[in-house]
């Protein structure tokens, strides 16, 4: 059903993917419309190209971290890649080339999103700060420019999803099951809400809190979804998800809101429309494995650890395209413009177009992803479990 030219790292492909339209009928998962790409040589229909990569941990002999997580920063302003290490460093790299520009000791490791956050309120930019959580349940915050510790404090369990800024606050969730609004400028906890934390074996990552018209939803690895006040966190709806149970009843997809109807998913279950004012199900639509949701328009995205990417229809829940992955849990999909960015397979940059799910570049970058990439201005950041970081760059150039 795929098949990739490798070529030596890094390696670009328009993929031969199989890619299915809407037509395409629900119950039969291998009839599908194939698209036959063909192999692009270097600087052709090249959606992104590898910049620079650089290894963030030590190797060979010295080597003492098996895999490396997370996902790093970008910014913009100041030029620099954050990434959080698992030999317990914060480091602040050159955009334009990887070199090291500030590094910070925590000692715990980190597996973590690394994100920034700009202080300025109304519109004016403020002093950026990057935050990241320790795997000792710490969140810590440093100024982009100088690397300047400026909070820490402790959190239930350490934060493998990236936070969302709301207003003035910021909504963090962590691999506990809990919900944090806090003040990005002080560290100060305003609320936090959530479920037990997990007891038995649960699949890698957590969902990210969402927040729309004053209300925050959330879905847990016990496989509920809950909504929340975003004044003061008291609870408005709770409901179980996995009904059927399972060994996986894992909820770890981000909640979605699409024309007013909150999407979530169960791992054991499937896909979830929700009613936001109480939890009531508008329709579902049974999925395994279902790791990730995004938007695109009124088109709900799906992706599951066996190996599908799903376009369906907010509204009824209707498949409009479903395109074969390579196997291997995915991240979240990343939509910018008609584009739909993602990780997934054995090191595989994804991406594909948002609207038909039509494959456009696959890029082996070497060892598994295991956190998803981030998107800033053209350029695109993420690491690799073989432990170094790899930076992309948005290029446009005709396609053949």
């Amino acid at each position: 059903m795929r098949s990739f030219a490798r070529v030596g790292l890094p390696v670009v492909v328009v993929v031969a993917l199989a890619s299915g339209a809407s037509a395409a009928p629900e119950s039969d998962a291998i009839l599908l419309s194939p698209h036959k790409g063909t192999r692009v040589e270097a600087g052709k229909g090249v959606v992104f190209e590898t910049r620079w990569r650089k290894f963030l941990v030590r190797t060979g002999l010295n080597r003492d971290i098996t895999a490396s997580f997370g996902r790093p920063a970008i910014s913009e302003r100041h030029e620099r890649v954050i990434v959080g290490t698992g030999e317990g460093f914060v480091l602040a790299l050159a955009l334009n080339n990887g070199d090291e520009v500030w590094r910070y000791r925590h000692g715990a490791p980190f597996e973590t999103a690394a994100t920034i956050v700009d202080l300025g309120t109304g519109g004016t930019r403020g002093m950026e700060l990057v935050l990241l959580g320790g795997r000792d349940g710490k969140l810590l915050a440093f100024e982009v420019g100088t690397g300047k510790l400026r909070w820490q404090i402790p959190i239930d369990g350490d934060m493998r999803s990236p936070p969302r800024r709301i207003g003035s606050e910021l909504l963090v969730t962590t691999s506990t099951n809990k919900v944090y609004v806090l003040d990005p400028s002080t560290g100060a906890v305003r609320w936090t809400r959530g479920r037990p934390a997990p007891t038995g074996l649960t699949v890698l990552g957590h969902a990210r809190a969402f927040e729309q018209d004053g209300i925050v939803y959330a879905s847990f690895s016990d496989g509920y979804a809950e909504a929340y006040a975003l004044e003061d966190g008291r609870g408005m709806w709770s409901r179980p998800l996995s009904l059927r149970g399972g060994d996986f009843i894992d909820s770890d997809a981000d909640p979605v809101v699409i024309n007013g109807r909150v999407f979530v998913a169960s791992y054991s279950d499937g896909i979830y429309a929700l009613e936001p004012r109480d939890g009531t199900t508008a329709w579902t639509k049974g999925a395994q494995a279902v790791t990730s949701l995004g938007a695109h328009g009124e088109t709900l995205l799906a992706a599951s650890a066996d190996g599908w990417l799903w376009g369906l229809a907010a509204t009824t829940g209707d498949m409009l395209f479903r395109t074969r992955l390579p196997i291997g849990s995915p991240s979240r999909p990343l939509v910018t413009g008609d584009a739909v960015i993602m990780t997934g397979g054995e090191g595989l940059f994804l991406v594909f177009d948002a609207r038909n799910g039509k494959p456009l570049q696959a890029t082996a970058v070497g060892g598994l992803v295991a956190g998803e990439p981030v998107l800033a201005g053209d350029h695109i950041a993420l690491i690799s479990s073989l432990g170094y970081v790899v930076v992309m760059r948005r290029v446009e150039t005709p396609r053949t």
